[in-house]
């Protein structure tokens, strides 16, 4: 869950009209937005919002807004897929406007003041954020491939393949094409024989032919420790430990208790890094369309707070 947080207590009804407002124009709740814009932070780095501004000065009835900067005030605020956006930089290497390319077809273009960009991880002078998820993404494509892998061995013993040795007739002179054609037959009645034959079935054969059942000799490759160190690595850049991913073999009461409370931070890192967004980004220009100073007066500054994330330790700590 999340509030809003601020002095100005008329400054937080506000914004919690727009967020209405803006919920209900862009057919969204403001929580499955919220959901939305950490989850492309999460997932690319990046987040995007596209404003939508008004015809009028007052299109919330109730509502007298004023727009920020000479432009119209904003009635929408919709997301935008990172993958497709673009920047056009200006003179100074800033973004001076953002084009949106969807399966290669331009869909849109705006100036840069009609974006809010999120970014995260971004190198000094860079435009855009750094997944935080690229150091291990190969290593999360190698796992990928070995569960694929570990599939495919198992389907290979569970139907397994079966080499059937038969033996060659004598060659008399004269009766090649007949050793032969009797040597394709006795190969057909058994290729016939083991296609149809019941799981539970027993074979018995003649004394010069073997049946060897490749595949499930337990010879084959150990794959668990391999595939551990790869998902180790993966959850470390997450940010998980691997009791909540449902590994605890290996784990006792205290070791899972800090491993928690080590992904309770990063939890709470992220939605502080959000909070922090959405009060410069979205929020301070929403308050000067109502007449807010969120600069000057920080009692207009309007921040959101979440919800705490480990409600034992809470609980305890009340």
């Amino acid at each position: 869950g999340w509030k809003l947080n601020g002095k100005n207590k008329r400054a937080v009804k506000f914004v919690e009209q727009r967020l209405k407002a803006l919920a209900y124009a862009m057919d969204i709740p403001t929580s499955e937005w919220l959901r939305g814009i950490l989850q492309d932070l999460v997932i690319f780095g990046n987040a995007y919002l596209i404003k939508v501004r008004a015809r009028t000065d007052n299109p919330v009835p109730g509502l007298r807004l004023t727009g920020f900067r000479g432009n119209r005030p904003i009635i929408g605020l919709f997301p935008a897929s990172p993958s497709t956006m673009l920047a056009v930089p200006g003179p100074a290497g800033r973004p001076s406007r953002w084009e949106q390319y969807i399966r290669g077809s331009k869909k849109g273009s705006w100036p840069a003041a009609d974006i809010i960009h999120f970014k995260k991880n971004s190198p000094r002078g860079a435009i855009y954020g750094v997944s935080h998820l690229i150091p291990v993404l190969e290593d999360i494509r190698i796992l990928r491939q070995m569960e694929q892998n570990v599939i495919l061995m198992l389907y290979q013993n569970l139907n397994p393949l079966v080499h059937v040795k038969i033996g060659v007739p004598p060659q008399t002179p004269g009766l090649t094409t007949y050793a032969t054609q009797a040597g394709q037959a006795r190969i057909d009645y058994y290729t016939e024989l083991i296609n149809h034959m019941p799981p539970n079935a027993a074979l018995v054969t003649e004394s010069d032919v073997t049946i060897d059942v490749l595949g499930s000799e337990s010879r084959s490759i150990r794959a668990e420790g391999y595939m551990g160190l790869f998902r180790d690595r993966v959850f470390a850049v997450l940010g998980v430990a691997d009791t909540v991913m449902g590994k605890s073999s290996t784990t006792n009461r205290s070791t899972a208790e800090q491993l928690a409370a080590e992904m309770h931070d990063t939890a709470r890192s992220w939605q502080q890094y959000l909070s922090d967004s959405l009060s410069w980004y979205v929020f301070f220009e929403l308050l000067y369309e109502g007449g807010f100073d969120p600069l000057n007066d920080e009692d207009d500054f309007i921040a959101i707070d979440f919800s705490e994330v480990d409600i034992d330790s809470q609980i305890r700590n009340e």
